[in-house]
């Protein structure tokens, strides 16, 4: 039974954006209004509108929590967040998760009981805002939540399942105690041009020894890993317990990359915006911004950054909806014109994000202004733009008749 069908049974009158939504709560469990929006390719003022609409409705609810951030000027503060998650009842409408590249399903997951505090909560949103920056290049992406549920063998009380599951992005350490888990669950898992990613994000500083024994058993698995890491103490207890591993070197400022190219120790991204609840946050920009090196590396030859709107086209609900909008788009627009815009250093690299956005005030003004005749723009590599959730292609600019 498809996702649309369950809440019509239940009386609810949900668009495709609210299943999008909904589904990207369950699977990470819980997330910041910024990270709904820039998951979906949404505006703030739509997602906050939406999440409010699920609230009314019993499907999600929203908490106020204190989560650690960085200021302007670099330093760790506590902010007050508003944190979504979904209740029972919205988890209880959702269908079964397909999980990437493992090719198991999940029946379902449970809905998150309790917020955790402190560390482990900032630890968490902090996964979910990498996991955007791989999102972002078009990678599908696996939780945590996914993959343990998935694939771990102990139930809900610490129980083991009859049979072992199936492991594929958990790792198995070679060593443990008699009657504690084996495995070990990265923070995420993200699949992109046939290469798959563990994503570990490592806040503290962790021994060397629970380093190396995480590492190990990675790395005996199929996939690559990246540690992003924010503490210089911590990104040299990293570089030698995977140095214990595999040899590897230095290959740019605060980046560690094993020979094989399979280990990868990075500076963070970082932990999100200060705003991002304020009804004024631009998420397009703040896409726009998040610059990954290596998705960008990986990703195909002319593609700049991807669509976010069409990552869940899988879905049949949403792809039918999008084929429609394409379909309306493509016989409403002519194909778009190069726009005369501002030279900037394209090397081979993207523009910063301050040349972006100095592009963009000058493409809106030109088109306030009537230089640009109505239809479509490219405005140019790396210009991430767009008007909502089903608006204007990444870097493309609509002027209206």
């Amino acid at each position: 039974m498809s996702d649309g069908t369950m809440a019509r049974r239940h009386g609810l009158k949900l668009n495709a954006w609210d299943h999008q939504a909904m589904q990207f709560l369950r699977s990470v469990g819980y997330a910041r209004p910024h990270q709904v929006a820039c998951w979906l390719g949404a505006s703030t003022s739509l997602t906050r509108q939406r999440l409010a609409r699920l609230a009314a409705d019993g499907l999600a609810v929203s908490w106020s929590v204190s989560m650690n951030l960085h200021d302007h000027l670099g330093r760790v503060r506590p902010y007050p967040v508003k944190v979504w998650t979904l209740t029972k009842r919205g988890t209880g409408l959702l269908g079964p998760i397909e999980v990437v590249s493992s090719l198991l399903e999940l029946p379902k997951l449970t809905h998150v009981k309790a917020l955790p505090t402190g560390q482990n909560l900032t630890h968490d949103l902090v996964a979910v805002e990498h996991l955007l920056a791989w999102r972002a290049w078009g990678a599908e992406i696996a939780t945590v939540r996914e993959i343990v549920a998935s694939e771990r063998d102990l139930n809900g009380t610490h129980q083991k399942t009859e049979l072992p599951k199936p492991k594929h992005w958990l790792g198995v350490r070679e060593h443990t105690i008699v009657g504690t888990d084996p495995t070990h669950a990265s923070d995420g898992g993200a699949v992109l041009d046939n290469l798959s990613w563990q994503v570990e994000i490592e806040l503290a500083c962790k021994p060397v020894k629970t380093s190396r024994a995480d590492i190990a058993a990675m790395h005996r698995g199929p996939h690559r890993q990246i540690w992003y890491v924010e503490q210089q103490a911590a990104r040299e207890h990293l570089i030698e317990a995977a140095s214990a591993v595999t040899a590897g070197e230095i290959v740019a400022e605060a980046t560690w990359r094993s020979n094989d190219h399979r280990i990868w120790v990075v500076p963070s991204l970082g932990r999100g915006p200060i705003d991002g609840e304020s009804a004024s946050f631009n998420a397009p920009a703040y896409v726009s911004s998040l610059v990954h090196p290596i998705a960008r590396e990986l990703a195909p030859a002319g593609r700049e950054r991807a669509d976010l709107r069409a990552a869940w086209e899988r879905r049949p609900d949403v792809a039918s909806l999008a084929a429609r909008t394409r379909a309306a788009r493509a016989a409403r627009a002519d194909e778009p014109a190069v726009a005369p815009v501002p030279a900037f250093e394209p090397a081979s690299t993207l523009p910063s994000l301050q040349e972006r956005l100095a592009l963009l005030r000058w493409a809106t003004e030109q088109a306030r202004e009537g230089a640009f005749p109505p239809g479509a723009y490219e405005l140019g590599p790396g210009v991430g733009l767009f008007a909502d959730w089903d608006g204007t292609a990444f870097g493309r600019l609509r002027v209206a008749a």
